[in-house]
């Protein structure tokens, strides 16, 4: 457990680096949604020790490279767009957003676990995380072109 928080909290600095010098912002998204994705699913399907140290460690880099990213994604969207005025409000409801969702989980997947088991209720998260990519991946052409900054080498740097 230990492990997997101390992942969790340093994975975004990853996500961040890999987004800042290689990949840009949907790609590192999208890129790590993926594994995150797996993550979930090696969860309910791989009952095993083995399965969750895997599992967990997926969680960690996937959410690591999502979580800095889609908030200054969604910053650039509405900056690319010129309506800053609204970003305030944008980030309150994204935020909400994912409250809500937390909240409803909480509440929710108890429930499912009661009634389906414990491979249900972990599945229910790795669902509505393949909804989520769909979604988000389809509304590519609705985010700003990122190329992504390159760090300076070493001659540039002595210039």
């Amino acid at each position: 457990m230990t492990l997997f928080l101390a992942a969790a909290y340093v994975a975004p600095i990853l996500g961040g680096f890999i987004a800042d010098r290689w990949l840009g912002r949907f790609a590192t998204i999208a890129a790590f949604a993926l594994p995150y994705l797996a993550g979930h699913v090696v969860l309910a399907e791989v009952p095993t020790r083995a399965g969750l140290g895997l599992a967990l460690a997926l969680l960690a880099l996937g959410s690591g490279a999502i979580k800095p990213n889609t908030s200054t994604l969604m910053g650039m969207i509405y900056e690319s767009e010129k309506k800053t005025a609204l970003l305030g409000r944008a980030f309150s409801y994204f935020y909400a957003a994912i409250n809500v969702g937390a909240a409803v989980t909480s509440l929710g997947l108890p429930l499912v676990r009661e009634a389906w088991g414990y491979r249900i209720a972990l599945l229910v998260p790795a669902a509505l995380m393949a909804i989520s990519f769909g979604l988000f991946v389809a509304g590519r052409r609705h985010y700003p072109a990122e190329p992504p900054r390159r760090a300076p080498t070493t001659a540039e740097r002595s210039e």
